[in-house]
């Protein structure tokens, strides 16, 4: 498939391959999950100044109270999306190499 035959569909109707992609992404979501303790070990990072940070420390305590091993690590006084700035803000680049090490580990 060449980059002409993407860029001539339309973009409010993406690519075949891509729909079925986002299809597959949503039906292995945790929320499908018939039973959390199927599900693998976590790495959870929640950031104190972030709208969703109560959605995913409860996450978090559901996945432990199922039997899941979680790290959860909650970042003090940053914002949703601090992650990105890894050039300038140290914390970012601290929480990145964490989650780095625990997927080395996971896969280790």
């Amino acid at each position: 498939m060449s980059d002409s035959s993407l860029a001539s569909e339309p973009i409010s109707q993406p690519p075949a391959q891509c729909t079925a992609s986002r299809r597959t992404a949503a039906r292995s979501h945790h929320s499908h999950a018939e039973d959390l303790a199927e599900l693998p070990p976590a790495f959870i990072v929640t950031a104190e100044l972030d709208l969703l940070r109560d959605q995913g420390i409860r996450y978090a305590d559901a996945l432990r109270g199922a039997g899941v091993p979680v790290t959860h690590r909650a970042v003090e006084g940053v914002p949703h999306a601090f992650l990105p700035f890894t050039r300038d803000v140290r914390i970012s680049r601290d929480v990145l190499d964490e989650i780095g090490d625990a997927i080395g580990a996971a896969f280790a």
